[in-house]
C-alpha cells in the first residue's frame, strides 16, 4: 500500500512540474503540506495544526497525533483541483494508514479546511482509540457542524423539502448502522439527507444533553438508552419533533447562530 501510494504521490508531482507549477513543501507535527501556491501553503503551515485540534477539541475529543503524517495537497483554483486530482472540491480520504487531504483554497480557509479535515480526524480517532462503535453518522454529522454558519444553514436546510413531503428518511436504529461504504452507494439527494440528518442528532445530543453525554452517545455507537431514551421509537418521536422545529426556524431566519456553534464546555 505504501508504495501504491508513493508511485501515485510522484506521479501528481510530476503532473504538476509540466504543467510549469512547483510544489512549495512545509512540514508540521502532523502534516506534510505540499502546495502550488506560496502564500497558501505558509498559511496551512501556520495554521492546520491549530485547526485540527480546534475540529476535535471543541466536540470534547481529544487532539490526537496522527499515526502518519498526512499528506496535504494544496491548489487555489478549480481548474486545477480537477486537472491535478480529478475532484471538485475539497476532500480528504484514509487509505489504509496512509492519510490524505486535497484542498482547493479559492473560497475562504474556513469553509475549505475544516470539513475534510474533520472527516480524516475522526478515521485516526476511531482507529486509535479502537473505538469501532463509533457510528459513520458521528462523521458526516460533526463535519457539517464544522463548516461555517451559511454552510451549516444551507446543509440542514436540504431536509426541509423531504422532512415535508414524507420522504423517507433516517431515524433511529437506521441512521446509527449505515457504515462509509453503504453511505458511498447512496445518491447524493440521499446523502445530503442522511447528512443533515445526523448533523441534527449531533445538535440534538450536544446542545439539549451537553458535552458529557454527546460524548457517551459516541462511545454508545448511537444507543439511545445510553442518553436516558426507552428505546428508538422514543427517540424518534423526540427527534421528530426536534427537526421540525429546527426547520421551522431556519425557515423563518430565526435560527440562533449561536445555537448551531458548537463551543467546548468548561
Amino acid at each position: 500500500m505504501k508504495q501504491i501510494f508513493v508511485s501515485w504521490l510522484l506521479s501528481v508531482l510530476i503532473v504538476g512540474t509540466s504543467y510549469g507549477q512547483e510544489w512549495n513543501k512545509w512540514e508540521t507535527d502532523n502534516f506534510t503540506i505540499l502546495s502550488v501556491d506560496e502564500e497558501q501553503g505558509k498559511y496551512l503551515y501556520k495554521n492546520i495544526e491549530e485547526v485540527k485540534g480546534w475540529t476535535l477539541e471543541r466536540w470534547g475529543l481529544p487532539n490526537i497525533k496522527f499515526r502518519t503524517k498526512c499528506k496535504v495537497f494544496c491548489v487555489s483554483d478549480a481548474e486545477t483541483m480537477k486537472r491535478f486530482f480529478g475532484l471538485q472540491r475539497s476532500h480528504g480520504e484514509v487509505r489504509g494508514q496512509e492519510i490524505v487531504l486535497w484542498l482547493l483554497l479559492g473560497d475562504t480557509p474556513a469553509a475549505s479546511i475544516p470539513r475534510p479535515l474533520t472527516y480524516v480526524c475522526m478515521h485516526e480517532l476511531r482507529a486509535q482509540y479502537k473505538l469501532h462503535n463509533l457510528g459513520f453518522w458521528a462523521t458526516r454529522g460533526m463535519m457539517v457542524l464544522n463548516g461555517t454558519k451559511s454552510q451549516i444553514r444551507r446543509d440542514l436546510a436540504r431536509l426541509d423539502e423531504p422532512f415535508h413531503a414524507n420522504q423517507k428518511l433516517f431515524f433511529a436504529d437506521l441512521l446509527f448502522q449505515v457504515s462509509a461504504v453503504e453511505w458511498k452507494k447512496l445518491d447524493a439527494g440521499t446523502r445530503d439527507v442522511f447528512d443533515a440528518q445526523a448533523a441534527m442528532v449531533c445538535l440534538l445530543i450536544r446542545k439539549e444533553l451537553g458535552e458529557v453525554q454527546f460524548s457517551r452517545f459516541l462511545r454508545s455507537g448511537g444507543s439511545v438508552k445510553a442518553v436516558g431514551y426507552r428505546d428508538a421509537a422514543a427517540f424518534n418521536a423526540v427527534f421528530k419533533r426536534y427537526m421540525q422545529h429546527l426547520l421551522s426556524e431556519l425557515d423563518k431566519e430565526q435560527l440562533p447562530n449561536e445555537y448551531i456553534q458548537i463551543e467546548k464546555e468548561g
